[in-house]
């Protein structure tokens, strides 16, 4: 299971890379909190299958969580990625 390391506050976005063109889809990211968090991708780049998420500064909380991707094509056609886990560090100070 992969692990994406982040830290609670930050609000620049998170840079992605997916391996087809992203033209016409939709992306978001399920973040397993008590209350679920769903953050809906900017896509970046369609042709290269980059994209990002931008934070709010609530977005990101501290702790280890589920989380997996919902990509829907183009055609309405709907893809979830394995679980990961998403590391949410505190900041020091």
């Amino acid at each position: 299971m992969n692990i994406l390391e982040l830290t609670a506050g930050d609000t620049k976005p998170t840079k992605c890379q997916y391996t087809e063109n992203l033209t016409g889809h939709v992306i978001v990211l399920q973040i397993g909190y008590p209350t679920p968090l769903q953050k809906v991708a900017v896509i970046t780049s369609a042709i290269g299958g980059t994209f990002e998420f931008p934070w709010a500064i609530n977005d990101l909380q501290q702790g280890e969580w589920d989380a997996d991707l919902i990509i829907t094509d183009a055609d309405g056609k709907m893809e979830t990625t394995d679980k990961f886990r998403i590391n949410i560090e505190g900041r020091i100070a």
